[in-house]
């Protein structure tokens, strides 16, 4: 048996989704704690995050 090959493009994301790619630097404290924690972790931590009340 041979596997389906995966479209062109970019990969999905788990809703299906469209996923884009930026870069941040961040300070080695802050990428020690998603290291740490993981990208789910900070997926989740950004969309449960509130705007800063002015």
């Amino acid at each position: 048996m041979t596997e389906a090959k995966r479209g062109p493009g970019r990969p999905k994301g788990p809703t299906g989704e469209a996923r884009e790619r930026r870069a941040m630097y961040l300070p080695a404290a802050l990428w020690a704690k998603i290291d740490l924690y993981g990208k789910d972790w900070l997926e989740r931590l950004i969309a449960n995050a509130k705007p800063p009340k002015e």
